[in-house]
């Protein structure tokens, strides 16, 4: 009996060993999840840091290009301005390039919209806008006037023709139209007849 008793104590034991060992295995185990867990909670706080300074950066941005554009639709909307007064040769009106992109004229105390406005008035206040964005915004080296006095009477053709002639900031001007009005002021004229149905260089003066 006695035997019997010892060897089940021992087997007891043996059991209980090897419980402390499987104990002691999932413990190692655990404690290295638990190393794990805390790195992850370390990197993502890092990672909610990052986050929190990549939305300050953004909204910072943001704001700060709501801002740049403003300034630059103010500057172009002034220079395009001073064009349209050059054109219209008109110093009372004014055109205001908006920030929705829309073209107003104010005259006389009213103000019209770019619908609202003659085909002279439209043609003038567009490429007013347009040279603008050009003198302002482009690092092109030439530019390509199609037609640009095209619905204007004589006055305005004169005003605009010269207010060309002023543009800066371009190595070459090209201007292309059928309008006279160009050809004394302008340093290369080219003139393309048509003959029997064939485009060809008709003179050219420098």
């Amino acid at each position: 009996d006695v035997g019997k008793t010892a060897s089940s104590v021992t087997e007891a034991v043996k059991q209980k060993n090897k419980n402390l060992q499987k104990t002691a295995k999932e413990l190692t185990q655990m404690e290295s999840i638990i190393i794990k867990i805390k790195e992850n909670q370390r990197n993502l706080e890092k990672e909610k840091d990052f986050l929190s300074f990549s939305n300050f950066i953004r909204d910072t941005i943001k704001s700060s290009s709501e801002f740049v554009i403003n300034e630059f639709i103010w500057e172009i909307s002034s220079e395009a301005n001073n064009i349209y007064c050059e054109i219209m040769d008109d110093h009372c009106s004014s055109l205001k390039w908006a920030n929705d992109y829309d073209i107003k004229i104010e005259s006389g105390g009213e103000i019209s919209t770019f619908k609202q406005l003659s085909g002279g008035e439209r043609m003038s206040a567009a490429l007013s806008v347009r040279l603008s964005l050009l003198k302002i915004l482009s690092n092109c080296d030439f530019v390509f006037l199609d037609e640009p006095t095209q619905n204007m009477d004589e006055l305005r053709r004169e005003n605009l023709s010269e207010q060309i002639t002023k543009i800066k900031g371009f190595k070459q001007v090209f201007v292309i139209s059928h309008d006279d009005t160009f050809n004394e002021k302008y340093a290369h004229v080219v003139k393309v007849e048509k003959i029997n149905g064939e485009s060809r260089v008709g003179s050219c003066s420098t």
